[in-house]
């Protein structure tokens, strides 16, 4: 038995989450859309590298909790 339009959308979703952004001025939109020209990425790319570059320098007092 096949599933339904609804269930195929909820199990493509459980393995494709999407990612909205949202920029607080056309100032961010640009230095992203810049960076993803300057290094080939995806913005999706550029915004987890800066985050995971954010995390590596932060103080152990100020990194989140993951677990």
């Amino acid at each position: 038995m096949g599933f339904n339009g609804s269930e195929r959308q909820y199990y493509y979703r459980l393995g494709h989450p999407q990612i909205n952004v949202t920029f607080r001025n056309s100032e961010e939109h640009r230095t992203v859309k810049q960076a993803c020209i300057h290094t080939g990425c995806s913005p999706r790319e550029v915004l987890l590298n800066w985050a995971r570059q954010a995390l590596a320098e932060a103080k152990p007092s100020e990194r989140p909790d993951l677990t």
